[in-house]
This record gives structure tokens, C-alpha cells and sequence, in this order.
């Protein structure tokens, strides 16, 4: 993988922070919240896809590595952006096996390395934080291919957090390079699918939560880029990404999202795309907590979509649509504001199912 590539992958873990934050609330179009993050209104609402009821699953060719979690995680530094790891095997058996997952946990007091560990019956996790709740949690059971992440931000802040200020974060993702690569033009179908529950969220903030600064929400990107190395934008991305849960929307239909990446000093830069919540939830809403809820969303349209408002907005200038390759994946938290949240995930999969007839190949890396 070449050194654009690798700082590239770790920007796309490491500053999915601003990418998220609470720009699904309701503003002016193309406006920004006080928190950086821009939005889109419901009168411009980028959501035109394919909608999760008419995604017809292909045959399970799943991109995602490791899907029951049995080689553990390379766990990234509490500091943002710093790219250095440890491993966290879930057995001492696996410690010289290479984890295909990541797990970010930016800005925290509270480094998971090195927390209480308890397993049985394949079922292990890991308890961080000598605090009540624990600063955050993860508990994994290999044979069902569960996750269930728990991140309890009244650990993390002494007072509401203010504009500008950083925010705790836990994310699990993967990245991938070379021959590996799907090109997105190449797919006649390629799904996101996730069954999930956010199954806690209270609200431990210190005075009234404003809106446009505080909030909560679980969500899963995709990375669209520019792996053609012949390109002049070779390294390039769009982050395609659903809002899975928001505290404020909870229940609601979301508007749209476009915009570019800020918000704090640790971002990207990147054009963010979210299609509204009517797109791809099987009744159009963000689900509320205690919810059940089934993603099987095909997102080849809203690709589409996306990059060509990116182009329009001049963030990939020199790149074709048959450049895009998915390069790397993230779910989990974002905590801008005084919550406690937890939320338990399995089936994951990103199936994909390609063309009869595919474009020539090109130089990816």
C-alpha cells in the first residue's frame, strides 16, 4: 500500500469525528450548525435512491473480513490521529495474528488497551475504565458474530462540551487495497446490511443540551475513492455514510446531508454525502432506542448520486466514476454531547454481486 493510501486510511478512521457530528439536525440548506458540521435542509435533500425494501440481497459475497470477530481488533490510540495500534486479540492463542478490524476510540481519558477481560463459551469483553458505567465497553460472541459497543460520555466530560472542543468516539472498521478492491461501477448490487438495537441512551447532561452542539448518534460509512493510480486524484474519497441513530431524530424521518468535513482542528476535509433516513430505512425513519431494525440498503444508486454532487461541488475534480473503489468501512459512536449510549449489531456484510459485463482494469492500489 503506498504512503498516500496508508495516511489516507488513517484519516478515514481517524477523523470520521466531523464527518458525522449533528448535521442531520434541521438548518439552511448548505448552512453549518455551531458545531462545523454543514446540512442539508428538507427542501434540498439529496435522498433519491434505491429504497431498503426494493434492495435485493445478492448472493454472500461479502466484503467484510472476519465477520465473527475471532482475530480481535488492532485498537488505535485515544489520541486522534496519532496511527499508532495495538493488538487486542480476543484469544491469547491469536497474538501473532494480524486483526482485520480496527477499533478507534479517539479522544478518550480511557484507553481500552489493557482493560478487564473476561471470556467463556466464546463470548468475551472488554470492560474499560474503573468508573460507574465503565468509560466504555466492548462484548464480542464469535459463534453469532455479534458486537455490542457501549460508550458512556459522562465519563469523559466534567462539563457540557463546548464549540470546537474534541469528543469521545468508538468505532469499529476495515480497509482494503489492491486486487482486493471492489470498483463500485463494477456492481451491479452492493448492500449494506446490518441488523441492529441501540439499546441505551440516557442523557447525563450537566445544563439544557443545545441541539446544533450535543448529541449522540451511531452511524456507518463507507469510503467512495480514488484508487485508480494513474489518476491525479489517486487517494481522493467522498464519505458515504447512513446516520443510523441520532438522540434528537429518534423516531423521525432525517433530512439529507451534504457537505464538506469540519467542524474541529482533526478533520478530513472530504465531501460527506448521507441520503436521508426515508432512502434507506424500511419505513423511512431513524429508529428509536429499544428498536429492532434491519439495513438492507443497495447503495450502486446513491453512489452515483453522491459523487457527481461531489464533482458539482468541486471535491474530486480529476476523478471518473469508474475510479471509485470502496477503500475502507467505520461504525460506531459519535458523542458530541453528554450521553451515554449502547448498541448491539450482527449480520454485518457488505454483499456485493457484480456486472456480466465489467469495466477494463486499471492500476489499483
Amino acid at each position: 500500500m503506498s504512503t498516500r493510501i496508508k495516511k489516507a486510511s488513517l484519516l478515514l478512521s481517524a477523523a470520521l469525528a466531523a464527518v458525522l457530528l449533528c448535521g442531520c439536525f434541521a438548518g439552511g440548506a448548505g448552512g453549518s450548525d455551531e458545531s462545523g458540521a454543514a446540512h442539508a435542509s428538507s427542501s434540498e435533500s439529496v435522498a433519491s435512491g434505491t429504497s431498503a425494501g426494493e434492495a435485493e440481497l445478492p448472493e454472500e459475497n461479502n466484503y467484510l473480513k472476519d465477520t465473527s470477530f475471532e482475530k480481535g481488533f488492532r485498537v488505535y490510540k485515544t489520541t486522534e490521529g496519532v496511527g499508532d495500534f495495538h493488538a487486542l486479540p480476543l484469544e491469547t492463542s491469536l497474538s501473532n495474528v494480524q486483526p482485520d478490524w480496527t477499533l478507534a476510540q479517539w479522544a478518550s481519558k480511557y484507553d481500552i488497551i489493557g482493560a478487564q477481560r473476561t471470556a467463556a463459551f466464546g463470548e468475551v469483553s472488554f470492560v474499560c475504565g474503573e468508573t460507574s458505567p465503565p468509560a466504555k465497553r466492548v462484548d464480542v460472541n464469535t459463534r453469532a458474530g455479534n458486537i455490542s459497543l457501549e460508550l458512556n460520555a459522562e465519563t469523559e466530560y466534567e462539563r457540557d462540551r463546548l464549540n470546537g472542543e474534541q469528543w469521545p468516539q468508538l468505532f469499529i472498521g476495515q480497509d482494503w487495497a489492491g486486487e482486493e478492491l471492489l470498483r463500485i461501477a463494477d456492481m451491479q448490487s452492493l448492500v449494506l446490511r446490518m441488523d441492529y438495537e441501540v439499546t441505551k441512551i440516557e442523557d447525563k447532561s450537566y445544563s439544557e443540551p443545545n441541539p446544533g452542539l450535543h448529541c449522540a448518534q451511531f452511524v456507518w460509512y463507507v469510503t467512495l475513492q480514488n484508487r485508480n493510480a494513474d489518476s491525479a486524484d489517486f487517494g481522493k474519497y467522498v464519505w458515504f455514510g447512513l446516520n443510523l441513530f441520532d438522540n434528537r431524530m429518534a423516531g423521525s424521518v432525517s433530512d439529507g446531508f451534504a457537505a464538506q468535513d469540519g467542524g474541529k482542528e482533526q478533520n478530513t476535509g472530504a465531501f460527506i454525502y448521507q441520503p436521508s433516513s426515508a432512502v434507506w430505512s424500511d419505513d423511512g425513519r431513524v429508529p428509536s432506542a429499544g428498536a429492532e431494525k434491519e439495513v438492507r440498503f443497495d447503495i450502486v444508486e446513491e453512489a452515483r448520486t453522491a459523487y457527481e454532487l461531489a464533482v458539482e461541488r468541486n471535491f474530486l475534480g480529476s476523478t471518473r466514476f469508474e475510479d471509485l473503489y470502496i477503500g475502507s468501512t467505520n461504525l460506531g459512536f459519535e458523542v458530541t454531547g453528554t450521553y451515554n449510549i449502547a448498541a448491539k449489531i450482527g449480520n454485518l456484510g457488505i454483499v456485493w454481486r457484480e456486472k456480466a459485463q465489467t469495466l477494463p482494469p486499471q492500476n489499483k492500489q
